[in-house]
């Protein structure tokens, strides 16, 4: 990836965020409604009823149990089919074998908890899968959906020309990650990207544009003692898939050089699950919450009035 290449996709990134911006405010609407509620705003006397009906919560914690039962419930986590004649042994074997692995192997019984919830919640979630080079083992990462930037025209992972991973971390955890996957931990590196973003790091520096790019957590931290960091992919031209490690705090320099993902299938290494199919776009996708907040805020009411 040139200069200019880097350049353009970074102005796409800035430019997603952007638009995202009224998907983020719902979001954060729905799980304040979820977990505690929207607080009455105007009592009709001192210490009046205040209280909040957990519709949502409750048909969330009911589905997770019908989603886990998908994903484990058979005796095997996947039936195999060989391309040539073979005993069906060997076959019955390769499939007692990779259950083993995945099931016992791997933490994907714990991240597809999240995965699930975030899915029921946010209307589409995000599963990462990694080969974990010091444990020597695949893992999975349930990644939350604010943390997770595509295209808002984009109708899949594999679809999308590119997708970044928004990894904030401390300080510590930064040091030890990139001590095992090669990143850059140099001491002016860490300084350059800890905390807000550097002087002049950011293009078109007046304060309207820097409004619009600007979001804690995904492309800034005003914590001196975290780091943001971006773990980006792109399709090139030949439909490979390229991926480079960089800080939006210091967005000219690479905490690793870019690579070309190995994977024989050419695939991204992320699986996204939507709560419903309906119109195309990453962001159509309803969760439990946008379509049980009206049920809920009446119920809530009746409650309240009784």
């Amino acid at each position: 990836m040139n200069d200019k290449e880097r350049d353009q996709l970074l102005t796409e990134i800035d430019d997603a965020v952007k638009q995202r911006a009224p998907w983020e405010e719902r979001q954060t609407k729905w799980y304040q409604l979820r977990h505690n509620g929207l607080r009455r705003q105007n009592k009709p006397w001192p210490n009046a009823a205040d209280l909040h009906f957990p519709l949502i919560d409750t048909q969330i914690e009911k589905l997770k149990p019908l989603f886990m039962q998908q994903a484990f419930g058979m005796d095997v986590v996947a039936s195999f089919t060989p391309m040539r004649s073979q005993l069906s042994a060997y076959t019955t074997t390769a499939e007692s074998w990779f259950n083993y692995k995945i099931r016992e192997k791997t933490n994907l019984s714990d991240e597809i908890l999240s995965w699930v919830d975030w899915t029921l919640m946010s209307g589409r979630g995000v599963i990462k899968c990694f080969w974990n080079n010091a444990d020597k083992r695949v893992e999975f990462d349930a990644i939350d959906p604010n943390y997770f930037l595509v295209p808002t025209w984009a109708t899949d992972v594999q679809s999308s020309d590119w997708m970044v991973h928004v990894m904030p971390m401390s300080v510590a955890a930064y040091r030890r990650t990139a001590a095992q996957r090669g990143w850059d931990d140099s001491d002016s590196t860490v300084k350059a990207i800890r905390g807000g973003p550097q002087q002049g790091n950011i293009p078109n520096t007046n304060s309207e544009t820097n409004e619009k790019q600007l979001r804690e957590g995904i492309t800034y931290t005003s914590n001196s003692d975290q780091v943001i960091v971006w773990e980006v992919y792109r399709k090139t031209d030949d439909g490979k898939w390229e991926v480079c490690v960089m800080s939006p705090a210091q967005r000219d320099k690479y905490l690793r050089d870019p690579m070309e993902l190995p994977y024989d299938h050419g695939q991204a290494p992320f699986i996204d699950f939507p709560y419903e199919i309906k119109d195309k776009g990453w962001y159509s996708p309803r969760g439990v919450a946008e379509i049980l907040a009206a049920y809920e805020l009446s119920l809530t009411a009746l409650w309240n009035n009784q």
